[in-house]
């Protein structure tokens, strides 16, 4: 019996000891993709919306903020905006940050070795990503639900806009410094995608100035408030923010950007163009 226990014990410390160099490898793999951790980590900051969404989280003031910015079935960022949702989702959106921007860390540390010299315009460009990407948490510090004032909507939407301009800026710097060279298909694909999510976040952005241009002279929100130009021409633009969305994460994860097994060899290359 002793000595069955103790087959049974080594069996399961073996079978603990496989499991965690398993998941080790998987992590060791996915951070010699930093791309592709950008891409994951755009899935992990929908999950606590998603969630508030699938519960059937409304605004409790006829959908005020939805009618300033358009965002109707299509978008899910006003149900997270209440008491419980938004602490889970801030918190979520403070640890995506770090993620992100260690993975910025490992793209420029590449850039760095690939190039040689301190590379000092490219750490302040690659250090200005990271900061923005890490300051997306501050939009729970600002919650537009109970405040629907000019004010409180803009802070609100500040750090969701510096989120936008670091991907957007580091994509600019992956079409000029970090092309993908792989299979002619992925290639291309990567190309068209890049583009139409630029050219989109560009509308984007168009969007979100006029509307804060028009109501900046427009007083209260809901239903017989102030209606965005997103909300007005809905039929056109209900889906341009999932879209743009969906077509940042495919140029993420279509860059075959994978690093080296060790940051002291020096004689293999990952995949990219410069």
């Amino acid at each position: 019996s002793s000595r069955f226990n103790l087959s049974l014990c080594i069996s399961a410390t073996c079978s603990w000891m496989w499991a965690v160099d398993l998941v080790k490898a998987y992590v060791h793999a996915l951070w010699a993709r930093p791309f592709t951790v950008l891409g994951v980590n755009i899935v992990v900051v929908l999950i606590v919306p998603g969630i508030a969404r699938l519960a059937g989280n409304n605004d409790p003031d006829e959908n005020a903020i939805s009618h300033v910015f358009g965002q109707l079935p299509a978008s899910i960022c006003v149900a997270m905006d209440f008491p419980g949702w938004f602490e889970a989702a801030t918190t979520i959106f403070f640890f995506s940050g770090l993620s992100s921007g260690y993975a910025v860390y490992e793209i420029y540390r590449h850039c760095k070795e690939m190039w040689g010299g301190k590379q000092l315009p490219l750490g302040i460009f690659m250090g200005a990503v990271i900061l923005l990407m890490n300051l997306f948490w501050m939009v729970g510090l600002f919650n537009p639900v109970t405040d629907h004032s000019y004010g409180r909507v803009l802070a609100h939407t500040l750090p969701y806009l510096g989120l936008q301009l670091a991907y957007f800026a580091l994509m600019v710097f992956v079409l000029i410094a970090l092309r993908p060279v792989c299979g002619k298909c992925r290639r291309v694909s990567w190309y068209a995608v890049t583009v139409v999510y630029m050219l989109g976040q560009l509308l984007g952005w168009f969007m979100i100035i006029y509307t804060f241009v028009e109501f900046a002279r427009h007083e209260g929100t809901g239903e017989n408030g102030y209606k965005g130009p997103m909300n007005r021409y809905a039929h056109v633009f209900a889906y341009a923010e999932p879209g743009i969305l969906l077509f940042r994460w495919l140029s993420l994860m279509l860059h075959p950007l994978k690093l080296e097994a060790s940051p002291k060899s020096k004689d293999e290359k990952a995949e990219v163009e410069v």
